[in-house]
């Protein structure tokens, strides 16, 4: 998926009791037919089997909706696919 603007600032840390804090403080992308920004956090246990926990704020300022299906998963039914692209 190309991207004309893809701007990230991050960071991360180990918290206590082998957290990993991933912070998306700020990230900016642009397309064709979609444009906006996102933040938010990933946290991780480095012990275990938890995906942790994602939290994350998105704001889109630009959107398509002639062009939806391309960014639905791959295996998405051929009559749902349809119906969106026509709707």
């Amino acid at each position: 998926m190309p991207f004309d603007k893809l701007n990230l600032q991050s960071h991360w840390e180990i918290q206590k009791n082998e957290i990993l804090q991933f912070h998306i403080d700020n990230l900016e992308f642009a397309q064709d037919s979609a444009a906006g920004t996102l933040s938010g956090t990933h946290t991780l246990p480095l012990q275990g089997k938890s995906p942790g926990v994602i939290d994350l704020k998105a704001k889109l300022s630009r959107f398509d909706l002639q062009k939806l299906s391309r960014y639905l998963p791959l295996h998405t039914a051929k009559p749902a696919m349809d119906w969106i692209s026509g709707a």
